[in-house]
């Protein structure tokens, strides 16, 4: 690091915002972390040091990266057992529904191909959420609902739809601010 890396990335330069002169491998900080996973990152991808500058055999630049990488796997691992996994997150019932409204454009109910939900607060929290064969299923039918009547639409076009009302019928709405056209 001294030979290729300080040059840019001390106290001085801190090319990209970067001290590495300064900054300490401190794994339980989250920020510091996150650095340094960039850094591994950076040198294993060949983006630094620069191709346009003097870099290090690949040999050492081996060394440099099992050097980092071994302390890197420990933080997750350490990290893995304090917090645990994240937990997953499925789709409410209303959430795809609307989701394969909005991708194919259709607008047929899904909800009789959809598991119910169980009720407990809120349906999006990870915490209550189940995935069971039921759910997967469902999600399968809806959208294979969703795609017969994309396709259909696709081939047959939509049907027109028109109305025509007289003035007369637009002004009886009852209550509320007339915004129709003006009769005279």
């Amino acid at each position: 690091m001294e030979q290729h890396c300080y040059d840019y990335h001390d106290d001085f330069d801190a090319e990209g915002d970067l001290n590495l002169l300064d900054l300490k491998f401190d794994p339980k900080d989250p920020r510091n972390l996150a650095i340094w996973k960039d850094v591994f990152y950076r040198v294993e991808d060949g983006e630094m040091p620069p191709k346009k500058k003097k870099r290090p055999q690949a040999g050492r630049m081996a060394a440099f990266l099992k050097s980092l990488e071994e302390p890197l796997i420990e933080a997750e691992k350490a990290d893995l057992r304090l917090n645990g996994r994240v937990h997953s997150r499925r789709l409410t019932q209303e959430e795809y529904e609307y989701s394969l409204h909005d991708i194919l454009c259709v607008d047929i109910p899904l909800g009789d191909y959809l598991a119910a939900e169980s009720s407990g607060g809120f349906d999006n929290k990870a915490d209550g959420q189940q995935l069971s064969h039921f759910h997967l299923d469902g999600y399968l039918r809806a959208a294979g609902a969703s795609l017969d009547e994309a396709f259909k639409r696709a081939r047959e076009g939509d049907q027109k739809f028109k109305k025509d009302y007289s003035p007369a019928a637009l002004t009886k709405n009852g209550s509320g601010n007339y915004r129709g056209p003006q009769l005279f």
